[in-house]
């Protein structure tokens, strides 16, 4: 989930840039730089509806769907740039498809919600939670460090070497990286038991003691 995550937050730009030819977008900077502020503010209103939809469906749900969401969200890019190069960056199928790049791409930020959240909720007590939380931000620091470099490079080589693939080395990658992310989430349960009702129960037993 954080590779996949910085792995693209790293990588867009240079994609953005690389001429359409080549598989890109081939925008100038002010406008990648316009696409990065969009992109920055659809994934912080995607955040809103996160805590009734955690109520409603489980922040395990979400986890899921949130991963399920890179499969398009990998797809439709090679889509952006076939779009830029037979239709124009300034139509209605390019901002459509911008459109919905984004509002994809947004969704899988719940990820991040939500692995906090379930860590939370799987921690036998507040003492533990201490720890398991520390444990989950050292996790997240290694694919944070790793993921820009692979990133980029990958994308440069499969530039580089368009034979292998038709050009599409990266985005097949990225693709069986995603697919096992959701594959993996699959195995994972819900919690067996809720900390917060055992905690208030026990408050309750004491208050009545």
């Amino acid at each position: 989930m954080v590779l996949l995550t910085e792995v693209f937050f790293a990588t867009y730009p240079l994609f953005a840039f690389t001429p359409i030819e080549l598989g890109g977008l081939g925008l100038s900077e002010a406008r990648i730089g316009i696409h990065m502020s969009v992109r920055s503010v659809v994934h912080i209103v995607i955040l809103f509806p996160f805590s009734r939809l955690q109520e409603r469906f489980s922040a395990m749900s979400l986890y899921r769907v949130s991963l399920i969401a890179w499969i398009p969200t990998i797809m439709l890019f090679p889509l952006l740039s076939f779009i830029a190069r037979n239709r124009g960056e300034d139509g209605v199928w390019w901002y459509l498809g911008l459109a919905v790049v984004f509002s994809v791409w947004a969704i899988t930020g719940w990820s991040w919600a939500s692995v906090f959240v379930l860590s939370s909720s799987h921690s036998p007590n507040e003492d533990a939670m201490a720890t398991v939380q520390a444990l989950v931000s050292s996790c997240v620091i290694i694919p944070q460090a790793i993921g820009p470099a692979l990133g980029t490079s990958t994308f440069a080589f499969a530039i580089q070497h368009r034979e292998i693939l038709r050009g599409n080395f990266f985005w097949v990658s990225m693709l069986v990286l995603s697919v096992i992310a959701v594959l993996h989430s699959l195995t994972l349960r819900e919690a067996s038991h809720d900390r917060r009702e055992e905690e208030s129960r026990d408050t309750s037993r004491q208050e009545i003691i």
